[in-house]
């Protein structure tokens, strides 16, 4: 971690309010930035309206509640389940850019503060690194979904489903493929970011006036924190805990006679299905709406123009 960043972070505290401080991105004009608040209720929004993919994912759900308990459920009920996971997964999505690292990057302030350090932390990974260590928000969204119907196990999976997700929204153009991911580990992640598993992330205890407002703004049921304080992790927890689902979800055996790759399980392949289809889908609302910040976005890629074109 960089020196002191959360002395300077206390900085900055005393020029803004809250949710004026966190900021979506880095931008060349600090005057034209976009609120982090303001892009976690676009994206959620956003992920309401893609009416068809809410669809595709509704029938991977159900596949997998097959797959685990034998039960089958309605259509309807499917879609409004999957409307509340992917909700979930768009508002949680990048509440690792409240980490304050990110922050004093946003701000043009890291690289004065921290001359050493090549990058700051992957802010889909510090979403990660946030809601493993605030596990309340898990037991809160599994129990949201087993109400709703479904078995304790599958919403278990399906939350880390979310997980693997946010994980991989940034990432996945580079892997297209979430289910053959068996040789990711902690160090060939560290290794290919560049990054220190010694980092720590830090959420100061104001992130959770951007959560408040943002969902406030949603008007969705979504679990927030039970408790209010700070955050911290080290880099080297949420890489271990993201090689985990991969290595879970990806679990696979070669079959010596084709030297084909197939799946331990029925619900493993399910899960990983479920997962693959969140992650597109955040990635293409994500992408959606994050529109207005046009070209000077150093976080835009050629799959956003492809996005943005196809979807007008």
């Amino acid at each position: 971690m960089c020196p002191n960043p959360r002395e300077k972070f206390e900085e900055l505290k005393k020029q803004f309010t809250p949710s004026e401080l966190y900021l979506s991105y880095k931008t060349p004009s600090l005057d034209k930035a976009e609120k982090l608040v303001d892009h976690l209720y676009q994206t959620a929004e956003t992920i309401t309206r893609l009416d068809d993919h809410i669809h595709i994912a509704s029938r991977l759900l159900r596949r997998l509640e097959k797959a685990v308990s034998g039960r089958d459920f309605d259509i309807e009920r499917a879609k409004r389940i999957a409307n509340k996971i992917l909700v979930f997964v768009a508002f949680y999505h990048d509440i690792g850019k409240a980490e304050v690292q990110y922050q004093l990057y946003a701000r043009h302030e890291f690289e004065e503060l921290c001359r050493e350090c090549t990058r700051t932390p992957p802010h889909n990974y510090s979403s990660v690194a946030f809601l493993t260590k605030v596990d309340d928000i898990r037991e809160k969204f599994i129990g949201t979904l087993h109400e709703e119907g479904l078995s304790l196990k599958v919403a278990d999976l399906t939350y880390v489903a979310c997980l693997t997700a946010i994980a991989m929204h940034h990432e996945y153009f580079d892997y297209k493929d979430i289910a053959f991911l068996d040789f990711l580990t902690p160090l060939t992640l560290s290794l290919a970011k560049e990054l220190s598993p010694d980092t720590m992330l830090v959420f100061d205890d104001t992130y959770i006036v951007v959560l408040d407002e943002a969902v406030k703004r949603l008007r969705a049921d979504v679990p927030l924190p039970r408790s209010r304080g700070s955050v911290t992790a080290t880099l080297s927890e949420v890489l271990e805990h993201i090689a985990v689902i991969h290595y879970e979800f990806g679990a696979t055996l070669v079959n010596p006679e084709s030297l084909s790759l197939e799946h331990r399980s029925d619900y493993v392949r399910a899960t990983s299905s479920l997962a693959e289809a969140l992650t597109w889908i955040l990635t293409i609302a994500d992408n959606l709406a994050a529109r207005t910040r046009g070209s000077s976005d150093p976080e835009r890629s050629f799959f956003a123009s492809l996005i943005e074109r196809y979807y007008g």
